[in-house]
């Protein structure tokens, strides 16, 4: 009545480089990564399916090379438990609960002036949705989704990280130390119908609103799939989404991504998707 499923994998570098004979002048980096995943999946009757999934991943890098250090990590951390219901012959239902943290950390000493940045989220998800086979022609879904985002962004270049004797709220000071919190509310439908033998159409609607921000958005989907032969079907595809989150980026450092959420001083993101693709199946299996 159920299953389960355990992974990993590590890079060996070290090894590698054990066996390279490196320029002083020109030296390797210390580099390693892992990542851990698993998945339980178990049943409770006919009606009834639990997933339980982990996740963990790591990367971390070194550097050092006449006077300057450089330290980079980077990792991940997710769980999730999914629960899906058969509700009658023609309905069901999904629950999904997750939480993820997502952190990258950079250090590092030029000649004893250290300096720092951290970015981190972390985030708590609840989202159900529930699916409805109304006719052998119409399948019709609908749900919702909330989410709470916990933002950490720390920029210190006092050259002593280890004291932090600057006021982060100071304009002029060195330090930026950030602590947001912010809520993502979404609902959503959508509906599948069969015109005919050949050709379906989906069309959907997803409406958001972020408490940081007081930003609500409407965003509409749209999709039309034909048949043109028997292995070969077109798809057409059109729609609008919006992501709160921003990119900040320094000129100077661009080892890693450094993500913040938008607030009133900005629109959220947007972007119009228009897709055009072709699914053939040129012989059996592939």
């Amino acid at each position: 009545n159920g299953s389960f499923y355990v992974g990993a994998r590590r890079t060996y570098f070290e090894l590698i480089k054990s066996f390279i004979e490196e320029d002083p002048t020109m030296p390797l980096p210390d580099f390693n990564f892992y990542d851990i995943n698993a998945k339980v999946t178990q049943d409770f009757g006919d009606d009834d399916k639990m997933f339980l999934s982990f996740f963990t991943s790591k990367d971390n890098l070194d550097y050092s090379t006449y006077g300057m250090s450089l330290g980079l990590d980077i990792g991940n951390r997710l769980g999730a438990l999914k629960w899906t219901h058969i509700i009658d012959d023609d309905l069901f239902s999904t629950v999904i609960f997750s939480s993820s943290n997502y952190f990258n950390n950079f250090i590092g000493d030029q000649s004893g002036y250290e300096f720092v940045i951290n970015n981190s989220i972390t985030d708590y998800t609840l989202k159900s949705s529930v699916e409805w086979f109304s006719s052998e022609n119409l399948t019709t879904k609908f749900g919702f989704e909330s989410i709470r985002f916990a933002f950490g962004y720390l920029q210190d270049f006092t050259g002593d990280t280890g004291k932090q004797n600057a006021e982060s709220s100071d304009t002029d000071s060195p330090i930026t130390d950030m602590q947001v919190v912010d809520y993502n509310h979404s609902v959503y439908s959508q509906v599948n119908y069969m015109l005919n033998n050949l050709t379906s159409v989906q069309a959907g609607i997803r409406a958001n609103y972020w408490t940081l921000s007081e930003y609500f958005t409407m965003d509409p989907r749209f999709a039309v799939r034909y048949q043109v032969q028997e292995n070969v079907a077109v798809k057409l595809a059109w729609g609008i989404y919006h992501q709160s989150l921003r990119l900040a980026s320094l000129p100077d450092f661009t080892f890693f991504d450094t993500w913040i959420p938008t607030d009133k001083t900005v629109p959220a993101s947007r972007a119009d998707h228009y897709i055009l693709s072709i699914e053939s199946q040129v012989d059996e299996g592939i």
